[in-house]
């Protein structure tokens, strides 16, 4: 894990920044319909901290929420759209930042793959790290 104090994210467009304090919880890829389609790829990176441990440091007046049909609530930038945080109460006490809008190096890598049964088949899984599904994304695979 890297050795940094302060975990900062960004937007695209650098309005909305997110500052994230270590400990880092955990680091995994989705797969689920619902961060595809937020993310507009194949797969979400995302990174977990405890949610007290996350601030907005610039860009609260940019800062958009939309609640998802699961209850889950994804932040995300009114002017560029870059998708930001998602949370759920299905975790509660944690948030997850989108992994590629981190702007330190890190150097721990994702550990495991959810809801990974719904992987499209035009973006495959072609690593080792464990695999969950099921209809809560928990199970494990073989």
């Amino acid at each position: 894990m890297s050795s940094t104090e302060t975990y900062h994210a960004s937007c695209l467009c650098g309005r909305v920044r997110l500052a994230a304090c270590p400990p880092i919880q955990r680091i995994g890829h989705c797969h689920c319909d619902n961060c595809r389609r937020a993310q507009g790829a194949g797969v979400w990176t995302w990174i977990t901290f405890k949610t007290e441990a996350v601030d907005v440091e610039t860009g609260h007046e940019d800062l958009r929420q939309y609640r998802s049909d699961t209850d889950a609530i994804r932040q995300f930038c009114g002017n560029c759209g870059s998708s930001l945080t998602f949370a759920s109460p299905r975790w509660p006490g944690v948030i997850d930042l989108s992994l590629a809008n981190l702007e330190e190096p890190i150097d721990t890598a994702p550990d495991l793959h959810v809801y990974a049964d719904r992987a499209p088949g035009w973006c495959p899984i072609l690593d080792e790290l464990p695999r969950l599904g099921g209809p809560e994304g928990n199970q494990p695979i073989d």
